[in-house]
């Protein structure tokens, strides 16, 4: 049984890529965000974040500062 659990926890990021691809395989737009496709491929090695984040724009830098200053401020 624990190996079961190695198992998944090593195919992780794997599976979820393969499940936002299938999502983005039926025309539906992918529900990663510019900069949290880059925390997510930057912590993980996601290939479909990095899809996302390079797709975004010819300077994947510029689209995440374009992503970010368009959110309102959050109170602290």
């Amino acid at each position: 049984m624990p190996d079961q659990y190695v198992h998944l926890a090593q195919d992780f990021v794997q599976l979820m890529d393969i499940l936002q691809a299938m999502r983005t395989l039926h025309g539906q737009p992918s529900l990663l965000e510019p900069l949290v496709a880059h925390e997510l491929w930057s912590d993980t090695g996601s290939h479909h974040a990095h899809q996302v984040v390079c797709s975004t724009a010819q300077d994947p830098a510029r689209a995440l500062l374009i992503k970010e200053q368009a959110k309102p401020s959050r109170p602290h």
